[in-house]
């Protein structure tokens, strides 16, 4: 979609590690961390959390989705996170 994107770049596949954040700058300074770390501590971070390496996007979306339902004030988001995990099953 994007040829000279990142992913394009570097031929990604797959969602394997993300994290959340209270603030972006919280988020560059975790960035920078890791991006200072050796291949093995990042291979360590990842398989810690996701130690089969399976793609985590359709989580992340979910997650998102809820949490904007959540956001949006119908209280819902045990029951939608729920629901949009079995309709992308």
């Amino acid at each position: 979609m994007y040829p000279n994107s990142f992913t394009s770049k570097y031929n990604c596949k797959k969602l394997i590690y993300c994290k959340f954040f209270e603030t972006i700058i919280e988020a560059i300074a975790e960035e920078k961390r890791i991006k200072g770390g050796s291949r093995q501590k990042k291979e360590i971070l990842i398989k810690n959390m996701n130690p089969e390496w399976n793609d985590l996007m359709n989580k992340l979306i979910s997650f998102e989705i809820a949490r904007l339902i959540e956001r949006a004030g119908f209280g819902l988001l045990k029951y939608a996170h729920r629901l949009i995990l079995t309709a992308s099953q």
